[in-house]
């Protein structure tokens, strides 16, 4: 399932949308009912915590932000802090939480923005101890690659993954 953190905490860090935390709350607990464990892919930056250049933030408030929450955070303990709030409320519901979705893709609306590798390395990297904190039986997945892309895992290796990860998406 994706939980789109921009839906989550639209205005301010720990400042939770009701809407979204009550309709997470019911899928988490209806999944349980039915004995499934769901995987939360997490992405789509706020605006307040969003490395987007200044004429997107710009569009923040409106509708559609302008693209500034496909921009990774400026600082990804902000995102480390939010995973981790997943893993404490839904820990028994999940089977893992895969660490934002297709970071090399190279259509913006995704992962925008320059070095997606050095920004995906650092959100993994800040992300996995901070969920293991929260709950260390909540698996973490390294977010899935578009088409399984050899290349950016090499590098995203060469910037220092290893160990924080329990696995790939695919």
């Amino acid at each position: 399932v994706g939980i789109s953190w921009s839906d989550f905490e639209p205005s301010a860090p720990g400042q939770i949308n009701p809407a979204a935390q009550a309709f997470t709350d019911k899928l988490a607990s209806s999944a349980a009912a039915h004995h499934i464990k769901l995987i939360m892919t997490v992405d789509s930056t706020p605006c307040w915590a969003s490395s987007a250049p200044p004429s997107l933030l710009s569009g923040c408030g409106t509708p559609h932000n302008a693209g500034a929450e496909a921009w990774p955070p400026r600082d990804p303990s902000a995102y480390a802090t939010f995973v981790a709030f997943l893993a404490r409320r839904y820990g028994s519901s999940l089977a893992a939480i895969e660490v934002w979705n297709e970071p090399d893709q190279i259509n913006q609306l995704y992962f925008a923005g320059p070095q997606k590798v050095q920004r995906y390395a650092a959100i993994l990297r800040t992300a996995y101890p901070a969920i293991k904190a929260a709950d260390p039986h909540v698996l973490v997945l390294g977010g899935s690659l578009v088409g399984s892309n050899g290349v950016f895992l090499r590098a995203l290796y060469a910037a220092g993954i290893k160990g924080f990860y329990d696995g790939l998406a695919v």
